[in-house]
Formats: structure tokens, sequence, C-alpha cells
């Protein structure tokens, strides 16, 4: 079977793996960061063999070494979030895999812009007749960062360990595996117990991330990284920058930049200035004060404007345990009084794309253009009329970041047009990530993220019916359309479910989307490379950037 779209259902069940371990002698490269302060493959054909992007040994291209490029060969860039810690295992934030995806860290198999999977540490793939037994032919002559080789035992540490995750984006790609062990050297068997369209494309997330075996038990994962990536870490320094150096062990072909900096920089104004001023050579996402700015200076001689398409949605929930939600005519009515348009105009500069849909990432085959609920406050208040509702006071605590302070402000407007009464609290983004995303600790929920709408089901940890105190209610109904997806092996039937399964959650309207945005991306006009999407989750590729001739 072929597989062109993947993944496994997040049951939570518990699950049995096999693992192959053997000793070796290892050199540790002690990479330390101080902690700091932050802020689908799918079914039909026996094999998928698609060819490697990268020839192993492959130097990196470079100027003639008798006229060595004046501009260098170091990429500093800035991006406006700095994690806690590098511990992709535990924290969820994006700003973790940043600078670390696909540069440092590898995963099992890589994600086009279609979101399909294609070859990376596995080189191939082939899966059963029934869709159960997919095996991994892992890529020979790896070697991680702290010297010792990958082999099959690295894969199924990682994967075993991975599954035991808290988050959702990482152990999520594991609820239907029953076993998962080494079948050789080079060969890794994992076994579900159904057919699955998303277990591909879920290795492609932080699920399929590889390292050492023992990693975690040998090393402080909140400070040291060990990937098999063209780059390892070389410096960290809380709040100010991470330096990746080029790993010239990499089995694939060396990029371009020996060095490559990150500066974190949340103040787009003086992150855009350092541009101007050559400090920067990019500034990677603009998406709060600076984004009125974006399209000026990327029309200025010596720079250009990229709009990268997202890989996530913007959202509000409605917590579950409110009284007045519980009639659908009022979370219908908030929906028509909604007007996106003047979301996506005042938070990002029209660089959004307006949207009724959940569908992630923008452009998969079950997205759409249509709205059920389109900008009517009219009928918002007729709706709310007929539910006895016209006296509603809702708590909204929202991040003081980004975007998030102009969209409660235009949600507060809205809503008082039809005379809902939106109380806002503004909370920083320690104090909304434990009071708000993690206690729920909120009546209007809102959120910009790339989680896919299997990931919302019942006790799954995402709003706003896997949290505590948000789950008076859950929608079982919601949870037997993503149930029934995974085990779904035509693909034409797969979408069809999908599209259905997103018509249901946006007429309930528990979950409602506002926009898709697009990260602008402004850079130096002679540097070229610049990944054209960033699936999984936000991430800095900078392995294909180089200088243009």
């Amino acid at each position: 079977m072929k597989y062109d779209h993947s993944g496994l259902s997040s049951s939570g069940r518990s699950i049995s793996l096999g693992t192959t371990r053997r000793g070796r002698a290892r050199r540790i490269l002690s990479l330390t960061a101080g902690l700091a302060i932050l802020l689908a493959a799918c079914g039909g054909g026996e094999t998928a063999t698609p060819e490697p992007e990268a020839s192993p040994g492959t130097a990196a291209p470079e100027a003639p070494a008798d006229e060595p490029d004046p501009r260098g060969t170091t990429l500093t860039y800035s991006y406006p979030q700095e994690p806690p810690n590098w511990n992709y295992w535990e924290t969820g934030l994006s700003a973790v895999a940043g600078p670390m995806l696909l540069n440092v860290w590898e995963t099992l198999v890589k994600l086009e812009a279609d979101g399909s999977p294609s070859p990376l540490l596995a080189e191939s793939w082939d899966v059963s007749a029934d869709g159960t037994v997919v095996t991994f032919n892992i890529r020979e002559g790896v070697t991680f960062h702290d010297g010792s080789d990958l082999t099959a035992g690295d894969v199924v540490y990682s994967l075993q360990t991975n599954s035991q995750s808290g988050l959702s984006n990482v152990a999520g790609a594991f609820g239907s595996v029953e076993s998962i062990e080494a079948t050789g050297d080079y060969t890794v068997q994992v076994t579900l117990s159904a057919p699955s369209q998303r277990f591909l494309t879920r290795m492609g997330w932080r699920s399929g991330i590889i390292v050492p075996e023992n990693f975690f038990e040998d090393n402080d994962a909140a400070e040291v990284v060990i990937g098999t990536g063209p780059y390892r870490l070389a410096e960290y320094r809380r709040d100010e920058d991470v330096t990746l150096a080029r790993f010239d062990d990499y089995w694939g072909e060396l990029p371009y930049f020996e060095t490559v900096v990150q500066r974190f920089i949340p103040d787009e104004t003086a992150a855009i200035n350092a541009l101007l001023a050559g400090e920067l050579d990019m500034v990677a996402s603009v998406i709060g004060e600076g984004i009125d700015r974006v399209e000026s200076i990327g029309g200025q001689d010596g720079f250009s404007l990229e709009l990268i398409p997202g890989s996530e949605v913007s959202y509000f929930a409605l917590n579950t345990n409110v009284p007045a939600f519980q009639d659908i005519r009022v979370r219908q009515a908030i929906q028509y009084a909604h007007n996106r348009q003047s979301h996506v105009d005042a938070a990002t500069a029209g660089t959004a794309l307006v949207t009724c849909s959940m569908a992630v990432p923008a452009g998969v085959a079950w997205d759409t253009d249509d709205c059920a609920f389109p900008y009517d406050p009219e009928r918002a208040r007729e709706l709310l009329e007929e539910a006895g509702a016209t006296n509603l006071v809702l708590d909204f605590p929202y991040a003081n970041v980004a975007w998030h302070t102009i969209m409660a402000q235009l949600f507060q407007a809205e809503m008082a047009e039809v005379g809902i009464t939106i109380e806002l609290r503004s909370q920083d983004l320690a104090t909304w990530l434990d009071q708000t995303n993690t206690q729920s600790q909120y009546e209007v929920f809102q959120i910009t993220s790339g989680a896919t709408l299997d990931m919302y089901r019942c006790e799954a940890n995402r709003q706003p019916f896997g949290k505590p105190d948000a789950t008076a209610f859950c929608d079982e109904e919601m949870d037997a359309k993503i149930d029934a997806l995974d085990s779904i092996l035509d693909y034409d039937t797969y979408v069809a479910a999908q599209r259905e399964l997103h018509d249901y959650v946006e007429e309930q309207g528990w979950i409602f989307a506002t926009k898709k945005p697009q990260t602008p991306v402004l850079l130096r006009d002679d540097l070229t490379g610049v990944k054209q999407h960033r699936l999984p989750e936000p991430h800095i590729d900078v392995t294909q950037m180089r200088w243009a001739d």
C-alpha cells in the first residue's frame, strides 16, 4: 500500500513496545543550554521508496576558493520567542522547534508542503496489504552529534519514549500502536491495531524525532540537544541567542552556512530596524506590531518579503461548563456576530486567510472556503433572543502578546454589537499558559494552533473538551467521527469523512476558526532558499539557504 496521508488516533490506550538495545561506547559532547524564561502516507502499494533529496557526503556549495564570498558564511536572523528549555518531549511551545527541527533534530520522515511524507532518516518504508504493519528501512551511515551511529535500536528507543510524552503532538501518533521492534540493525517494524491514515505523517512531527538510545536517561533534555541534523547546538545564551554550527559528519548534503545565529528579539520594531541596519539577514516571523511595515519594507531596494503559507489556524473556544453555551443557538449566534475579515485586516494587515474551517494546514483536500456562519449580526441577535440569552456577560482572559490583544479587543466590540458583554483580562504569557490554557479558567478562549481536529477529542488535553474543569460536556459524536477516520484506507472516502467531521465541528460551534495566518518573512534580497512551508509546526529550516550568485 502506498501511503499518501497518515497518523494515529490519540486514544491514550496503553501499549506494549518491544525494543532492541545494544551496548556501545559513547562520546558525549556536552551541548548545554541555560534554562530560559519564555516568553498523510496512507494505503495502497507495498513499498514507498521516493528518492532522497540529499546525496550522502556531498559538500556544501561555496564560492571559488580564491574568491571567498565577502558576505561570509554566517547567517543571522531573529525570531520573537524563546523557549523555557529545549526538551521537545515535555515543552509543547513551537519556539522549541523553531531553530532545532530539521536543522538539529531529524525525524523519520519529512513533510512536504501538501503534508505528505518523504524519506529522511527512514529512506523507505513498506506497508502490509492490510495496512497494519509498517516496516521502516533506516538510513545507514548516519552519525549523531555525540559521535554514535544511528541504528534501529535508537529508532525503537525514540519512538517508545515519544509515545510516553504528555504532549499530544508527541504521543498522539501512537494510540493505535501495538508494538515497535527492531527486526534488523536497520529495520524497525511497527504493528498497528488497525490501519492508519495518519501514522506516517506523524512520523514527520515531534513524534518521529530520533535521539540516541538512552538519551533521556543520560542527559538533561532541557539543556542538551543531540540529533542527526546538518547542524549541532554550539552555544545558547539566555535572553540573547542560540548558535548552531555546521556538523561536518552529516550524512547528507552539507548546508551552505557554517554558522547560524538565531537572536531572540520579541520587539518586532527592534528586529526590523536591525534588519535595515544590516545587523540581521532575516526577520523570520513578523506577526505583531511590525505587521504594518512588511509590505513597504519588502518593496525597498535590498530587501524582499516572503509570505509562508500557514500550518496553523486561529480559533476561539467556548467553555463547556457555561450554562448559556449548552444551547446551540447561542454558540451559533456568537459565530454570526464574529467578523473574521476585520481580524485578518487589523491583526495581520491582510496577510492571513479568512477561514471558517479548522482544517490544517491550509490547502489540505478537506479545507474549504465555505462558511456556514458568515458575519450577520442581525441573525445573531435573532438567535440570542430565541434562546433567551440577551444579557450574557463572558470572561475572556487573553495573552498580551503578538496579535492576541487586538483580536480580543475586536471580539469584545463585535459581541457588544449583538448585546454580549465581554470582560477582557490581559495576562502575561506565563500566567495565561498556567491559568487559562492549562487550568481552563476562562469562558471564552482564543489561540493559534497547528493541531488537527483529532487532537481535540475528549480528554486529549486540548481545549475545550480535554482540559481540567472543561469536561462537563464531551462531544461523543465528534469523538466517534474522529475515531472512524483512522482506519479508512480509501483516500477519497477518507477526505469525505474529514470534511464531514470539519463541517460538524463548525456547526456545533464549541470551536470556531477565524483566520489561517501566513507568516511574513523579511530578508535581504540576496538571500535565497527560504522554505515555503513550516510543517508540521513553525520552524526555521535553514538547510537550503545561501547567498544568491
